[in-house]
Order: structure tokens, then C-alpha cells, then sequence
């Protein structure tokens, strides 16, 4: 044991010194173990932690990896449970504190992952670099807290990629030089099963920038077999990683992101985002720019360093569809997912010089005279300029902005000690220069590290960004206990985030599960509940829209009406919960032979459809009132009159943005993710129906501001019959036995004639039915989103299991890959294909199409494109 310490603890001072640097940003900003703030921010908070909920109830309390029901009305799990890299090993640090600390258990889980990236940054460094150990050290530490990492934290399962990046850079090199491609298909695989997100752009690399080391790096008369070898090892990666990628890959295809909805901008708005990864440190930069001087000296390792920076770095930068491309053609934030390729070639790029050509700079002590006190100063203004830039990025949402006055700040930085660097190299004493180019090296990673690591509370903007979220729910759980886990909740507070129902375990209808099917957000939109480019949550919809969906329990700030509600119990916040007096039976049979809703109707028109064709009816459940007199008070105040002979539920629906609605007097709140006091509506958050409260029969006055000249057609108003909704539920028996266990549903309907089972979860292409007594029984998609079943006379028993479409076949896929590799290897002894020169000749066609091809689309097409556009 003593012995292998010995031989490899060079290897472990990268990750210790990152592990300390880590652990005193925590102590000095009180972050958990030192206090208990948590590093929840940006999506961190509302995104991902609830996934390490799902993924310790999948290991303690029975989950299941494919599906869970809770989230979304039934969401497949393996898409993002893939993408949120959960089966990393790093994760599953998290049991160690219990399921209600998950969040605490971030920071450790933080420190292995920035420990990890410097390990395996060092392993690269001083397999290319053996001679300069220091700088090794320095850079894998440098690169651990690049400015990616740190600007990308939030996203904490994109750090496995960036970490697994250097040992793929070691795979390609050792493929290249010993025609073996298997570690570098182990290293890709890994990297698309942790997260085929970032790992899609390491293809990129591949089909990009790889061949710029086999034109400058590899011999030409090796040039063929490393191309052979790419693509098989690339095709092996396909195969290994099958499993994994492909199900996820076209679950995210058929979703609402790629459906051109979501973020598509070409327009350069996030350039400073970009640029800001390269300077955060100021040591690398000067290796790099010293290094030109020995370009003639060094030209084929130049040459490649060089145009992989300008078609990983600065080509995207400058023109932003590239750079979409590079995403696949869609994101939303983080503009720069792939930054830590450039970044890891400019550092390779910085390490030549100091491996290569570095030599003590020649003493000159009247000229050191001079310039010391300059040096000095500058590192002072730096101290200074560092400690309030700091402060100043944590307090502006720095997972997703950076002011402009910031990035200036963080600019005169890098200028200050880089012109201190570059003083400090004439130094006559070497050890004391190194010991000043790590101080300040170890200060960049400070300050930069309590800039983006970690907000305090106050500064997160609201609850969408933050944990507290995640604790109310914890509490959430105690106080909710149903004998039947089918009912779902909706949360009207604006107190838990989209992913919330991960925590606190029960069913809900919100998700921010990014790979959502567009079908599900279709049904949202006409139902009137409201949305957020891929996230749904549960404000809006009607009452009767609810008993469908088999909402059961609400919670709310305001008290709710007692001829809907029955009132539980009440939280320390003000909370209040409350349950549906009646509730549909959850699995409503119906006669008429539906598909969707059509896609002209919206809001009310959608929810009378619904209410007509599921149960039957010729009339409508809500009134939607046609002529609305829209009165024009002063100051741009409103007023409406409606009168009703019957107890309605009040609705609104508004086209465009008013404010401090009342009804009969009576404010109504419109609480929002960061703002309970909302009076605004609609915004981002709530753009569905607005419920106005229940109304007796008489006049209803509705009053609220605009600033803009309104319409009848701005505002609809909906009234909801209460005497047609409590007879639903006379009127709707229940016929069938529904149990949900892991990713199975088992239905037992008992019918006197053939009818339709509609059952409120969402449709997808993985579940498969069976059934003991109809061998016609299909499950197809009904409402848009929802699963329907056609249920013959009598008793019917019936399982629906899900697994992820393609995935077993892709598992085989897999297992088949595996043998293959084991054979190709016994083949390759004794048959050296890489000597057939029409097969090589084949496999070098085939990359030369692909790359032009690629090459054409991405760059060539979109820089002709923009120029057009400035045009």
C-alpha cells in the first residue's frame, strides 16, 4: 500500500489543493459543512435536486429508473435521468445525509466533482507536459476552477463531462498512436451516458477538431487508419452507449424543445458571457501569448492549437449560429456549454510553453527598480478591484448574467495581474516568484469561486432560484397522507418550484422536466393552465378541469371557498391546505371515439369540448361571456358588470397585461415564483385561467387597471356552472380499479357494455398493454396527451408497463457491442485489416464527406448567413 502511495501521490495534490481551496470559500461564506447555506442557485435549486430525491427514493424506497408518476402527470424518467447525470458515483454521496439534507449534501458532492476535474486535468497535463510538474499542478487547479466550471456550477452534472474531457483527450492520443480504439470508446461512452447533452458536443469536437491533429499531428502515411480508427472507435460509442443514448437522444427529438418553440435566437446577445470564460485567469493567458514567440519553432503543435481555438472559440463567439449549432441548434441559457473545450486547448496551448521553451527571464535590477513599485500597486488595485467584483457578481444572479460594468471589472482584473505576471517573471529569486504566481493565482480562484459559488438567500431572487422550495415540501410530505397516491396536488402559492413533487412524493401536474413531449404542452395551453417555454406548472385550469385531472388537494395563501373546498390544516408560512370536497373517479369511462382536442379551441371553448365529449353532454359547463361592457374609468382603471341567476366559479382570461383585479371589493392575488404580492397578470408564471373566486347569483363588479386602451377581445370572462359541476359527480361512477406501482399500472374495470376508459396520464410510445380477457385492447393516445383504453363488456384485467421506447432494443444493442469488441480484438491478432488499403481508402472517403459536410452546414452556411443578416 505504502508503495503505491509512493508511486502515485503526485497524483493526489491536484485534487487535495482543490478540495482545500473549495472547503475555504465555503468557510468563509458559511456554506454547508461550515453553515447552513446550501449552494443552491439558478437551476440548481428548482432543476436538479429534486432529481437526487427521485434518485434516492429509487435506491431506498422503491422507484423505478424508467418512470415515475408524481412528476407531470406521469413522466418518462430515463431522458433526464440520463441527462441529469445521476449514475455518476459521485452522486450517490448523498445518502449520507438522509433524504430531508439532500441539499446540504450538494457541497460534498461539489467538492469530489471539482476534485475529479482536477485529477484527471492533471493526468493529461503531465502525460504531455512530464517536465514541468509545477505548472502541471497549477493548471489542473486552475482548470478544476476554470471559468466554466464556475460559471456553469449550478448545472452540477455537466462537471462530470468536463472532467472526463482530459482522459478522452488521453484516448484519443493513445488510439491514434497504437491504432486501438477501445478506451477511447470507454471514455466516450461514459461521457454520452452521464450526460448526452454536453457529450453531444464533444462529437462536435470529434468531427470538427480531431481532424486538425490528424492533418498537422499524424504522419501521412498514417493519416488513413486514424481516420478508421475514429470512426470505428465513434461507431463502437454508438453501440456501447445505446442503452442510454438513443432513448434519451429520441425523447428528446419528439419533445417541446426541439419543436422550434423554445430558443432559437441568432441574434449575439450573450458575447460578453462567452468572452469572460478565457479571462478569469491571468497565468494562462500570458503562457500562451509568450508561446508565439517560438510559433516558427513549434509550428505543427501551433498550427493545431491554434484552429482549434478559432472553431471551437472564436469563431462561435462572434457568430452566434455557429454557436447554436455547436447546441444542437436549441438553448435557452448557459451560451457557452462547450466552453471547456477551448478552454482545455488553450491551457494544453499555455503548458507548451513552459514544458517547451520556458527560460527564467534575464535580471535587470535598475529596470526591476522601476517597475516594482508598479507591480506592486497593481496587485494592490487588484486585491481591491477582485474582493468588490466579487461581491458584486454573487449579488446580480450569476448564473445567468453578467452586467456589463461587471465584466469590465473582471477585465481590469485580469489586465492588473497579468501586467503583475509578467513583471514578477524578471524576478532574479525563482522561489519567491513562484510562491507570488500562486498567491495570486490562489486569489483569482477565490474570488472567482465566492462569485459563483453559492448564493446567500437574500440574493437569489425569489423562490425559482432557491432551496426553500425544497424544504417546504419536506414538510409538505408530513402533512399530506392519502390511502390513495393517485390524487394529485396544486400548489397555488407559488411556494414550490415545477420539480417539487420529486420532494414531498405527491402526484402533481407541474414539471420542469426540460424533454417534455409538445403534445403535453399542447393540452396545457388549451386548457388554460400555464407554462413556461419547457416548464409546466399547475396554476390555472377550472375546477372542473382539476376533477378531471384528478387534482384532489390545493394549497393556498387565501382562503378558498367552502362550497369547493374543505379546509386541513394550516403551515408555519401562512399556507393553507386544502382538499376538494368531490372528487371524480380517477379513470372516467367514456362513450365517444375521440383523438385530440382541436387545436383552434382554446381556454374555455377547450374545457366545454372536454366536458361534452368525455361525459356526454350537449350543453356547456361554462358560460364564456360573449358581450362584455369593458368600462372606462379615470387613470386608467376598469370596470365589468355581469350579472348571473346561478352560483358560478369566476374566471378571466386576459390577452394582455392587467393589474389589481378586484372582484365585489375583494383584492385577488396573483402570486408568483418570485413574488408572492403579484398583482399583475398575466405573466411568464401565470398565463392560464385566472380563478376570480366563487360568486353567488347577482351582480359580479370586476375591477382593474391597464395601461394599454382594452377591448372586448382582450378579456374573456368564464362562469362556471356550480349546479352542472356538483352533478358530475352524481352522474360519473366509478367502474374501474386502478394501481400504479413502480412503472406498471394495473387496471381491473368492470363494464355492462363496450366502453372507453380515460385515464389522466400522459401518453407515451414506451408503455405496452396486455390483458387476460381481450386480446383487442390497444392503448392509444386521446385529449393530445392522455391515455385511452377501450374496455369490452364485463370484468377487464389490464397491465400497461413502461420502459423507454427503443430501449431494449438499444440494450441488446449494447450487449452486442460488447461482444463485438471482444471479438474485433481477437480478430485484429491474427488479421491486420488496418493494412487493406481498399478498406482504409473506404473509411477515408467516408470522413472526408462527413467533414465537409458538417463543415459546409455549420460554419461555411452560417457565417454566409450572417453576413446577410448585417447586411
Amino acid at each position: 500500500m505504502k508503495k503505491i502511495i509512493k508511486k502515485y501521490k503526485e497524483y493526489l495534490i491536484s485534487p487535495i489543493l482543490a478540495s482545500v481551496i473549495l472547503l475555504l470559500v465555503f468557510a468563509i461564506k458559511g456554506i454547508f459543512p461550515f453553515g447552513n447555506i446550501t449552494i443552491a442557485n439558478g437551476d440548481m435549486g428548482q432543476g436538479y435536486m429534486p432529481f437526487y430525491y427521485f434518485l434516492y427514493d429509487i435506491v431506498f424506497n422503491g422507484k423505478n429508473i424508467f418512470y415515475d408518476y408524481v412528476l407531470g402527470m406521469g413522466s418518462n424518467m430515463y431522458g433526464g435521468f440520463m441527462a441529469d447525470g445521476l449514475l455518476n458515483p459521485t452522486t450517490f454521496i448523498i445518502f449520507l445525509g438522509g433524504r430531508e439534507n439532500i441539499p446540504y449534501m450538494f457541497s460534498l458532492v461539489l467538492i469530489l466533482k471539482i476534485s475529479f476535474i482536477a485529477l484527471t486535468s492533471y493526468i493529461l497535463f503531465n502525460k504531455l507536459n512530464k517536465e514541468c510538474k509545477f505548472y502541471n499542478i497549477l493548471f489542473s487547479i486552475l482548470y478544476a476552477f476554470s471559468g466554466y466550471v464556475l460559471m456553469y456550477n449550478t448545472n452540477i452534472m455537466w462537471l462530470d463531462i468536463v472532467g472526463l474531457f482530459p482522459l478522452f483527450i488521453l484516448a484519443t492520443k493513445y488510439m491514434f498512436e497504437k491504432n486501438k480504439p477501445y478506451w477511447f470508446s470507454i471514455v466516450l461512452s461514459l461521457m454520452l451516458i452521464c450526460n448526452y447533452n454536453l457529450a453531444f458536443m464533444v462529437l462536435m469536437f470529434i468531427i470538427f477538431i480531431v481532424p486538425i491533429y490528424i492533418r498537422f499531428g499524424i504522419e501521412k502515411e498514417n493519416r488513413k487508419k486514424a481516420v478508421y480508427n475514429l470512426i470505428i472507435g465513434t461507431l463502437l460509442t454508438v453501440g456501447l452507449s445505446a442503452f442510454s443514448f438513443i432513448p434519451s437522444f429520441m425523447q428528446v427529438m419528439s419533445s417541446y424543445r426541439m419543436a422550434g418553440t423554445v430558443s432559437n435566437s441568432v441574434t449575439n446577445s450573450n458575447i460578453l458571457f462567452k468572452i469572460v470564460v478565457f479571462i478569469f485567469y491571468s497565468i494562462p493567458i500570458y503562457g500562451y501569448a509568450k508561446w508565439w514567440k517560438y510559433k516558427d519553432q513549434d509550428k505543427k503543435c501551433f498550427f493545431i492549437i491554434g484552429l482549434s481555438l478559432i472553431f471551437s472559440a472564436i469563431i462561435p463567439i462572434f457568430f452566434e449560429r455557429v454557436n447554436l449549432l455547436w447546441h444542437a441548434g436549441s438553448y435557452q441559457m448557459f451560451p457557452f456549454r462547450y466552453g471547456f473545450i477551448p478552454l482545455l486547448i488553450l491551457y494544453i496551448g499555455s503548458l507548451r510553453y513552459y514544458s517547451k521553451f520556458y527560460e527564467p527571464e534575464k535580471f535587470d535590477k535598475k529596470k526591476w527598480n522601476i517597475i516594482n513599485g508598479l507591480c506592486y500597486i497593481a496587485i494592490f488595485i487588484a486585491i481591491v478591484l477582485g474582493v468588490a467584483t466579487a461581491i458584486g457578481i454573487n449579488r446580480t444572479m450569476p448564473a445567468f448574467f453578467l452586467p456589463t460594468e461587471l465584466f469590465i471589472s473582471v477585465v481590469m482584473i485580469f489586465g492588473f495581474i497579468y501586467f503583475a505576471i509578467y513583471n514578477i517573471y524578471y524576478m532574479e529569486n525563482q522561489k519567491k516568484k513562484k510562491i507570488l504566481i500562486v498567491l495570486l493565482t490562489i486569489f483569482q480562484i477565490i474570488i472567482y469561486s465566492y462569485a459563483y459559488i453559492g448564493v446567500d438567500p437574500q440574493y437569489r431572487y425569489g423562490t425559482e432560484w432557491s432551496d426553500e422550495q425544497i424544504f417546504l415540501s419536506n414538510e409538505i410530505a408530513k402533512e399530506v397522507k392519502d390511502d390513495n397516491s393517485l390524487y394529485r396536488i396544486k400548489d397555488l402559492t407559488a411556494s414550490t418550484t415545477e420539480n417539487c413533487s420529486l420532494v414531498y412524493n405527491i402526484p402533481s401536474m407541474s414539471t420542469f422536466l426540460h424533454i417534455i413531449s409538445k403534445e403535453q404542452v399542447l393540452n396545457c395551453e388549451q386548457l388554460g393552465y400555464s407554462h413556461n417555454k419547457t416548464k409546466i406548472n399547475d396554476f390555472g385550469g377550472t375546477i372542473f378541469s382539476d376533477a378531471v385531472y384528478g387534482i384532489k388537494y390545493v394549497l393556498s395563501k387565501e382562503n378558498l371557498s367552502e362550497e369547493i373546498y374543505n379546509y386541513i390544516s394550516c403551515f408555519d408560512n401562512e399556507i393553507k391546505l386544502y382538499e376538494y370536497k368531490k372528487t371524480l373517479p380517477y379513470g372516467i369511462n367514456y362513450k365517444t371515439e375521440v383523438t385530440d382536442i382541436p387545436s383552434e379551441l382554446k381556454e374555455f371553448e377547450a374545457q366545454n369540448y372536454l366536458y361534452k365529449n368525455m361525459f356526454n353532454k350537449q350543453d356547456n359547463i361554462i358560460d364564456n361571456v360573449e358581450e362584455l361592457n369593458i368600462e372606462k374609468l379615470e387613470d386608467g382603471k376598469y370596470k365589468i358588470l355581469i350579472n348571473t341567476e346561478k352560483d358560478k366559479e369566476l374566471y378571466i382570461y386576459s390577452f394582455t397585461e392587467i393589474k389589481n383585479i378586484e372582484v365585489n371589493g375583494n383584492q385577488i392575488n396573483v402570486p408568483i415564483l418570485n413574488d408572492k404580492d403579484n398583482k399583475k397578470y398575466p405573466t411568464v408564471y401565470c398565463n392560464g385561467i385566472l380563478d376570480l373566486g366563487y360568486l353567488k347569483k347577482g351582480t359580479i363588479e370586476i375591477k382593474f387597471d391597464s395601461e394599454k386602451e382594452l377591448e372586448n377581445n382582450q378579456i374573456k370572462i368564464g362562469l362556471l356552472d356550480i349546479e352542472k359541476y356538483n352533478k358530475l359527480f352524481e352522474e360519473t361512477k366509478q367502474t374501474a380499479d386502478i394501481q400504479i406501482s413502480g412503472n406498471k399500472i394495473k387496471i381491473i374495470a368492470k363494464v355492462e357494455n363496450d366502453t372507453n376508459l380515460f385515464i389522466p396520464i400522459n401518453f407515451d410510445k414506451g408503455w405496452k398493454i396486455k390483458s387476460t380477457n381481450n386480446d383487442n385492447t390497444e392503448i392509444k393516445r386521446i385529449y393530445n396527451t392522455f391515455i385511452g383504453i377501450n374496455l369490452k363488456s364485463g370484468e377487464n384485467n389490464i397491465e400497461l408497463e413502461f420502459k423507454p421506447y427503443l430501449y431494449e432494443i438499444c440494450l441488446k444493442i449494447s450487449i452486442t457491442t460488447i461482444l463485438l469488441m471482444i471479438l474485433a480484438y481477437i480478430i485484429e491478432k491474427k488479421f491486420n485489416i488496418r493494412n487493406v488499403k481498399w478498406i482504409m481508402f473506404a473509411f477515408w472517403l467516408i470522413g472526408i464527406i462527413i467533414y465537409c459536410g458538417a463543415f459546409i452546414k455549420v460554419y461555411i452556411m452560417s457565417i454566409i448567413q450572417t453576413i446577410f443578416d448585417i447586411i
